[in-house]
């Protein structure tokens, strides 16, 4: 089971006991899943590294696959792409566990190492995320600083008069985040990074070698958001009209997997969706279902909220609650996306009764 520990009730706060923030947390942990299964294929995540980190841009996607989980300089990966990375747990000592949904190192590429020689390492540490809301209840940016924080705490998880924090590389982490019209950020990329803000006014010919070596730390930390339009996810219809790596998004959340354009990105898309079909189509499908049904119980919420007032009316709205509850586990059961042993652990608003009622409509097949 996936849980992250900066996120709503896993901060040491008390957990929220109301309908739709118990279920958001819980869709929330189970699309995690169908979000590694996607951009966990390599093929897929080598197009998000090319097409937003400007160190891969001139590679070929073949080539930025090769570096995936690299492990040595002098060591060339085959693979075509098709298999896919794996999930990694952080730890830190007086800390939480973090689970990234996507964390890997990325190596350099060759002709960057060959033609800039003051690069003291050779591969970057990627993390990749997906967020469905921008506004979570936190600010969003500040925990991708923590994140990004977290993967460069962990280079060193020793630190005495010896350590040597010229080993720390790169980190850069990815957060593909879905955002309303409204916000201004629909179809755009925002990039935060560390570097030197104080113009000296030298050409880096000219750069003393002091200021070099300060300089090191320029790019070693690296946050992007890529603000995806909701209306894609929402509007089935809605016309795709981007480019770059924000085309390419939108058409797999839109579950456009038969548009040609995505195989201007990838040539072997085809191949993708031979072998991982079911795990897009999943992901796509379980975007769109979960936004209706935000969409309804947003509204149904309005609707009760403003015959409230008395307190029959409430028990009432307390009894529909856990209907809807109920009847959400019952479809989330049939889909296969929880298992009979978070249901309490996730819905800790059922009682035994309500458990006892599920088990029988399962077994009816209601």
């Amino acid at each position: 089971m996936e849980t992250k520990t900066i996120s709503g009730s896993s901060t040491g706060q008390k957990p929220v006991t109301g309908t739709y923030a118990i279920t958001d947390d819980f869709m929330g942990m189970t699309f995690d899943k169908h979000f590694k299964n996607v951009f966990g294929i390599k093929r897929i995540l080598a197009v998000v590294i090319k097409e937003t980190i400007d160190l891969y841009a001139s590679c070929t996607i073949e080539e930025v696959v090769s570096l995936i989980e690299y492990t040595a300089f002098d060591k060339v990966c085959i693979s075509d792409g098709l298999e896919k990375v794996s999930s990694v747990e952080s730890h830190a000592i007086g800390e939480g566990s973090v689970y990234f949904d996507i964390l890997v190192k990325v190596g350099l590429p060759k002709p960057i190492l060959e033609k800039n020689k003051v690069f003291s390492y050779f591969c970057i540490k990627l993390d990749a995320e997906m967020q469905r809301k921008l506004n979570p209840g936190y600010i969003l940016s500040k925990r991708g600083l923590y994140y990004c924080s977290r993967m460069i705490t962990e280079q060193l998880p020793v630190i005495n008069t010896n350590t040597n924090y010229d080993v720390l590389v790169p980190v850069y982490s990815i957060w593909i985040t879905l955002v309303d019209n409204s916000s201004g950020l629909a179809g755009k990329i925002i990039r935060y990074q560390i570097k030197n803000t104080s113009n000296t006014g030298c050409e880096d010919s000219n750069k003393s070698t002091a200021l070099e070596r300060l300089d090191s730390v320029s790019g070693m930390m690296n946050l992007y958001f890529i603000c995806i339009d909701k209306d894609v996810v929402n509007n089935k219809e809605a016309i795709i009209n981007s480019d770059g790596i924000m085309e390419y998004l939108s058409l797999l959340f839109a579950g456009k997997f038969q548009d040609e354009r995505l195989k201007k990105h990838d040539s072997a898309f085809d191949g993708i969706m031979r072998r991982y079909g079911k795990e897009l189509n999943d992901m796509a499908n379980y975007m769109s279902e979960i936004e209706e049904e935000r969409a309804e119980a947003r509204a149904e919420g309005r609707e009760e909220g403003r015959e409230e007032g008395r307190e029959e009316g409430r028990a009432e709205g307390r009894a529909e609650e856990r209907k809807n509850i109920k009847d959400t586990v019952i479809k989330l059961l049939k889909m296969e996306r929880c298992s009979a042993s978070e249901i309490t652990e996730f819905f800790p608003q059922l009682k035994d009764e309500d458990i006892a009622e599920i088990k029988q409509r399962l077994i009816q097949r209601v």
